[in-house]
């Protein structure tokens, strides 16, 4: 898989962490995504474009691949990984917490997804991850 491109979300911890780490390990090239700064050390550490960014903002993600895309070329391979959503008791969880989860774990990767593909020209591969 040597030379092919990735773009990771949630990037800084957790899988994110490990997924970037082992494509890393098998060749490829990397664009990752975090909310926090430590998405930079983690590029800086693994030696890839690092965007920092919030997945339930759509201009954060637009700009994430545009800039992935601008800083490569193309994508080849998309992980749409994302952190949690509200936790608590089912009946006690507000419309705002239940709309957080949607965004959390529905509409980044529907966003993520259409943003992407156009730009994965000679076929691509998305993996969600939550």
């Amino acid at each position: 898989m040597s030379g092919k491109i990735a773009l990771v979300t949630a990037a800084t911890r957790g899988l994110g962490l490990e997924i970037s780490k082992t494509l890393k390990k098998q060749g490829f090239q990397l664009a990752l995504m975090g909310r926090s700064e430590r998405i930079y050390e983690v590029a800086d550490e693994l030696g890839c474009f690092g965007f920092r960014g919030d997945l339930t903002n759509e201009e954060d993600i637009k700009s994430f691949v545009k800039s992935s895309v601008d800083y490569y070329g193309r994508i080849d391979v998309l992980i749409n990984n994302t952190g949690h959503a509200p936790t608590g008791e089912l009946l006690n969880l507000t419309d705002n917490q239940w709309m957080e989860g949607f965004e959390i774990l529905f509409l980044n990767v529907v966003r993520l997804t259409r943003e992407a593909v156009p730009h994965m020209t000679n076929g691509g591969v998305v993996v969600n991850v939550s």
